[in-house]
């Protein structure tokens, strides 16, 4: 390896692990109707267009089912289908799953709901048994940023250590999304914006 990469340096992380403060919930002023409106506002809860649209959904003539359904093209269905060729039967499955939100509580209970959500989407085709799905995950983090690195590795380990070799899921491929934050100045006083807020 050292003849294709040379010598990268190695680097080293020092991380602590922050405690997540759960105060109760407070029920008494909650109006129903706002409640479901801002509910179902959220992109875990409502359709994800946003993930969707970022990409040529029908790229090479074989996509048997995308995401989008209907005459207003909304992104509901579980899964999406390509075919092996043009005259086939055969092809591959696509679903998706996350669990953003999730991760201001627990990290790895987050990364195993994304996993979760994935696998009963596409449960909606016939795939056989399921050591035949394959995983593409996106790791997200605001490296650098209070508890969020060690976050990062409970819920790695969580998915990829524990929870995928349990069921004989494999995770070959993916890519990592370490600086989820941003920052601004307002009256020369730095503000940073959580990374659950990203």
């Amino acid at each position: 390896m050292n003849v294709l990469l040379g010598k990268t340096p190695k680097m080293t992380r020092n991380v602590q692990s922050s405690a997540v403060e759960n105060p109760p919930v407070l029920q008494d002023n909650i109006v129903l109707k706002e409640a479901l409106h801002r509910v179902l506002r959220l992109p875990v809860v409502a359709e994800k267009t946003f993930l969707i649209t970022i990409g040529d959904r029908s790229v090479t003539g074989m996509v048997a089912r995308d995401q989008m359904v209907g005459p207003w093209q909304i992104p509901v269905s579980d899964v999406a289908i390509t075919t092996a060729s043009l005259d086939s039967y055969h092809g591959e499955a696509m679903a998706m799953g996350e669990r953003a939100p999730v991760a201001l509580l627990d990290f790895g209970a987050s990364a195993r709901l994304a996993v979760a959500e994935s696998i009963t989407n596409i449960a909606a085709t016939n795939i056989g048994e399921i050591k035949r799905i394959k995983l593409s995950a996106n790791w997200m983090s605001a490296a650098g940023h209070g508890g969020e690195d060690a976050g990062l590795y409970e819920a790695v380990k969580a998915v990829g250590e524990e929870l995928c070799p349990a069921l004989g899921i494999t995770i070959p491929v993916g890519k990592d999304s370490m600086s989820m934050k941003t920052t601004w100045e307002e009256n020369g006083e730095k503000k940073p914006l959580p990374p659950h807020f990203l």
